[in-house]
């Protein structure tokens, strides 16, 4: 245990947006960025496990009543200092308990002292001493040596240099209707392929809608972030520290990301200040959805039909801007016994210069693992071209996993699209 604080048949609709051979009546768009970080990072990953998380786990049969049984081992320091009743207290010789431990193996003498324990239960916890006052050292020493081998840190300590490029074409033109049709097409600098590609219709009064590869309806409200963010999980791509553990590791989160959809939002703040969104995936990038259509028999685990839903209302009182977000996503998961879903909440409030949010996500998955909560509170302060910020996020997984991480960050505008980012993150 670690603890680390078709016969076919079909009907088609189809929209397509196609540039002119010249190109004249149309806004050519383009856009992008480029984001250097350059990284000095000092941190130690270490696993603390100690006598009483190690344990074995040993399946049979009891004696000759061909009783099926699974009994665990866990090791404790002293029977004494335990609540442990005497029938579950057990002894093993050292030397075939030291060689189990080592390689995974069962031995008889586990089986036969599992099998003299007075218990009817079908499944139980057996416990073994090893203390320092223990007599058989064989074993006090393997268990021991264990322990300081899983123990080990691993030293991060160093520097890099990470790059995050995209190139945006956006070309869009506005009919006599008052519809805008548009295409957004977004390229991957630092990688081969496209990150989003998708069409998009839209007017002041409808909303817009938007058919293709893209990511959820993008209404939510969360703490101000200046410089790099820390509310995605991100941040080990571009400072020199471990990923961290598998607990959930923003409140941005979605159950299916960038895809193949379709979803429509309403104009912003078109109802007294509240705009809605919501989106639809049929799958996921891979399986039997990659192409775009079914083509084979789901798989196991294989997500479809996710479904985001969000809502926003801003809007400013006297002085003060304020915004508050919800958002709602499900899923069909094959096979499984839980069908995914999480549920976000953010809000933000401005006064003058200052900005103050924060946001709260859960997810709840098939098992503790799959399911997870985190928060995110922060705060900026804008003054002349600078924009200072504190910020902190917090994740912990039903099963134990945490993730934390807080940073402080100035940035200092330099011209249009031009700035430079400082900031310390632990």
């Amino acid at each position: 245990m670690k603890r680390t604080t078709l016969r076919t048949s079909a009907i088609a609709l189809g929209v397509a947006a196609a540039l002119p051979a010249t190109g004249q009546e149309w806004n050519i768009g383009w856009g992008g960025f480029i984001h250097q970080h350059v990284a000095f990072g000092s941190s130690e990953k270490k696993t603390t496990v100690g006598l009483g998380d190690l344990s074995l786990t040993v399946e049979g049969e009891r004696g000759d009543d061909d009783d099926e049984y699974k009994a665990t081992i866990k090791f404790v320091e002293s029977f004494a200092d335990s609540d442990i009743e005497a029938g579950n207290q057990l002894t093993i010789a050292g030397n075939s308990l030291s060689t189990t431990f080592a390689n995974g193996k069962l031995t008889p003498a586990i089986i036969t002292a599992l099998e003299a324990l007075q218990t009817d239960e079908d499944e139980f916890t057996a416990y073994v001493q090893v203390g320092e006052s223990d007599d058989d050292p064989v074993l006090f020493d393997a268990l021991h040596k264990r322990i300081n081998a899983v123990n080990e840190s691993i030293d991060l300590d160093g520097n890099g240099m990470h790059s995050n490029t995209e190139i945006h074409f956006t070309p869009s033109i506005t009919l006599d209707s008052g519809l805008t049709f548009g295409a957004t097409i977004e390229f991957e600098g630092d990688k081969e392929g496209v990150d989003q590609s998708f069409i998009s219709i839209s007017s002041e009064t409808l909303g817009t809608v938007k058919i293709g590869k893209h990511g959820k309806t993008g209404l939510g409200v969360g703490a101000p972030s200046v410089g790099i963010g820390i509310n995605s999980g991100d941040h080990h791509n571009f400072i020199a520290v471990d990923k961290g553990s598998g607990a959930m590791s923003g409140t941005n989160t979605s159950i299916i990301g960038t895809s193949d959809r379709i979803s429509y939002t309403t104009p912003k703040n078109a109802l007294a200040g509240f705009g809605f969104g919501i989106s639809y995936a049929p799958g996921g990038d891979d399986g039997n959805r990659k192409s775009g259509f079914i083509t084979s028999k789901p798989k196991a685990d294989e997500l479809s039909d996710n479904v985001d839903v969000s809502m926003k209302f801003e809007q400013p009182f006297g002085d003060a801007a304020f915004a508050l977000g919800m958002r709602y996503g499900t899923a069909k998961k094959e096979g499984a016994t839980k069908n995914p879903r999480y549920i976000g909440l953010g809000s933000s409030v401005g006064f003058g210069n200052f900005t103050f949010g924060g946001s709260y996500a859960d997810v709840e998955g098939e098992t503790p693992a799959d399911s997870s909560s985190g928060w995110n509170l922060g705060a900026s302060y804008a003054m002349d071209a600078w924009t200072f910020g504190i910020e902190t996020y917090q994740g912990e997984a039903d099963d134990g996993d945490e993730h934390s991480v807080s940073k402080i960050a100035a940035s200092r505008n330099l011209g249009p699209g031009v700035a430079w980012d400082i900031y310390a993150i632990t």
